[in-house]
């Protein structure tokens, strides 16, 4: 049966919030109502009655899920806040503020392009095979729950707005409505769901107000949490409400740092009833590569990777079989277009090439940030350890900026931690160092308390405390290799970063950006650094860094750009059984040459190598 129906809107209009941030908080200004043409077209998911689809751990992942989105004010909030002014009006709890309507939309054929806003995101993030929807309310909860669990709270609120089944209880439903679109879905398992109806009302977001010193509503640390908290309940009309299982039936929410901080975190919540229980990373969520994903942390940008998308069946990307292949790659975000090759078992290395075409508006310009800096982009890599398990790292970012050797410049709390933590900055270049989103680890002897292990930690080139982790998502740095005057295209075991594990084995691929036309970039695999099968002369259009040995097949002349520099460790040589072109320049025949030999031909282009990491433990595969 096809049902795939698609919908084109012509200069639809709709209304766009703007949001304006002051400060560090990410906070939400009043809405300020501007109408906006937009042209669109929205592609309804497949979804009929009786599908059955394995992806999506305890909700489905294709298709179509109508949630409930319920904001809640406790009633002694007396506040002032200008994120969320109102208090909700007691008689409705349909009358919501516009901010709050526009997190989700209530059809899959409504067209938003608002960057906080669930319904926009996912449609997205699944290039159109998942859609969420729904209704937004808003109501207030006594004081008594203050402290109290938010399981108990959340089950009081969903209650009060549509009854307790209990035809005999003094609690009245406030919202009287078919439920039928909030039931499709049934599931008997973990990661299996059926769509057709099981009197379980499919999908709650609880959003509550916390604002600025007021203390943790429920007593506890988090800012949201995947489930409602619950044991199983009964709603009218013979509903129930799931808290907790294989088929759970929300998350909770704080809102607490503003509507972009807050966003993020509901989407990582949702990750959790998506892709599963697991952090991609093990300890707490400052102690992790800043990597991009579905799982926003601090540090960590909010952007579905390829890894992600294949475990939700939103996109597949293509094995490369063998480490020798020209491909061509359209954008990733709005194509899926990404390849992987596979490096050690249950380890890949993924490509994604990352233009940022996609666009949104309001708080943030696209949800294509796997660096939030708008003008790098291109090819972005990252390792990627199968399945997700907090026993390790499993998504390790490989940015073009390469590995280096840092400096400490002192120690300072500006960034929020209970303790002074050390302010870095990158000095010299260094292959087996530490990149600027990688974990550092500080040796004992520069600790400054015993709390400082293995601590991410801020970095920047002015010593501009305000930024803090800002820096580890992409602000000052290179992310992505691209065909930009200056920036890198080539990723091999001679380039910084080394497509090599950190002990220096090499990962068994390497790649050229041949080109870029439009939004597609052209992209040549090897398993030769040089790429011998395809170029007799090879353009070196980025630094060499030399560890052991480097050999230079005999089929193969190099032509080191002017400006290049070659990096030599100390016991390291240059074999050439083929040719070195300098440009501009003699060239180097063939023969064995040490660094200080080297030196005497060409002096301006050879530098040490420097590996001392001084007061930071040596860089590892994590």
């Amino acid at each position: 049966m096809n049902i795939l129906l698609n919908f084109r809107f012509r200069w639809f209009w709709v209304a766009i919030v703007a949001l304006v941030f002051t400060g560090s908080c990410n906070a939400q200004q009043p809405a300020v109502i501007e109408e906006r043409a937009v042209e669109a077209e929205v592609t309804e998911p497949i979804m009929f009655a009786g599908m059955e689809t394995e992806f999506g751990e305890q909700i489905p992942a294709i298709g179509r899920l109508h949630a409930h989105v319920i904001f809640v004010r406790f009633e002694g909030d007396n506040r002032d806040w200008w994120p969320w002014p109102s208090k909700p009006n007691p008689d409705d709890p349909t009358e919501v503020e516009d901010w709050m309507r526009d997190y989700i939309n209530p059809s899959w054929n409504t067209v938003s392009d608002e960057y906080a806003n669930i319904s926009n995101y996912f449609r997205e993030a699944s290039l159109g095979k998942f859609m969420v929807t729904g209704d937004v309310l808003y109501t207030s909860i006594p004081d008594s729950f203050m402290n109290n669990h938010y399981g108990r709270a959340n089950r009081f609120v969903i209650q009060k707005l549509f009854g307790d089944g209990d035809p005999e209880s003094d609690i009245k439903a406030q919202i009287q409505k078919d439920l039928t679109p909030f039931d499709r879905w049934s599931s008997t398992r973990r990661g299996h769901h059926v769509a057709e109806p099981d009197s379980v009302l499919d999908y709650f977001i609880m959003i509550y107000r916390r604002p600025p010193g007021m203390s943790h509503p429920f007593g506890s640390s988090w800012h949201g949490i995947a489930g409602l908290g619950t044991a199983e309940f009964p709603v009218d009309n013979g509903y129930r409400v799931k808290g907790s299982g294989f088929n759970i039936s929300g998350i909770t929410q704080l809102f607490h740092r503003g509507a972009l901080e807050t966003f993020n975190m509901l989407i990582h919540e949702m990750a959790h009833n998506l892709v599963g229980f697991a952090h991609p990373y093990p300890g707490g969520s400052s102690i992790h590569p800043s990597y991009w994903g579905l799982f926003y942390t601090h540090i960590a940008n909010q952007s579905i990777n390829a890894f992600e998308r294949e475990r939700l069946g939103w996109s597949e990307a293509t094995l490369l079989e063998e480490p020798s292949a020209r491909i061509t790659l359209g954008d990733y975000y709005t194509t899926g277009d990404a390849a992987k090759f596979r490096i050690n078992d249950g380890e890949y290395l993924y490509f994604e090439n990352r233009q940022k075409v996609q666009v949104s508006t309001g708080i943030e310009p696209t949800y294509d940030n796997a660096t939030i800096r708008s003008d790098d982009k291109g090819m972005a890599v990252f390792r990627a350890r199968v399945p997700y398990s907090t026993q390790q790292q499993n998504l390790i970012p490989i940015p073009a900026d390469g590995y280096h050797n840092w400096e400490i410049l002192g120690f300072s709390d500006a960034c929020g931690s209970r303790f002074d933590q050390p302010v870095l900055r990158r000095t010299s270049q260094n292959p087996r160092g530490y990149s600027y989103r990688d974990i550092f680890t500080i040796r004992e002897s520069a600790r400054k308390n015993e709390e400082l292990e293995q601590v991410v930690l801020f970095v920047h080139g002015e010593n501009d405390e305000e930024r803090c982790y800002s820096y580890m998502r992409g602000r000052d740095f290179d992310t992505t290799f691209n065909t930009e005057k200056g920036a890198k295209r080539y990723f091999t075991t001679w380039s910084n970063p080394p497509s090599s594990f950190k002990d220096g084995n090499p990962f068994g691929i390497n790649f050229k950006i041949e080109e870029k036309q439009e939004n597609e970039l052209t992209v040549l695999f090897s398993e030769h650094p040089f790429f011998v099968e395809e170029y007799d002369e090879l353009v070196i259009s980025q630094d060499v860094f030399i560890w052991d040995v480097l050999e230079v097949p005999a089929e193969t002349t190099l032509l080191l750009q002017e400006g290049m520099i070659i990096y030599m460790k100390e016991d390291s040589a240059l074999e050439l059984k083929g040719s070195l072109k300098l440009e501009n320049s003699a060239s180097i025949e063939s023969g064995t040459y040490s660094k200080e030999q080297l030196r005497q031909i060409i002096p301006d282009r050879i530098k040490p190598l420097k590996v001392d990491l001084e007061f930071l433990e040596p860089a590892t595969d994590l």
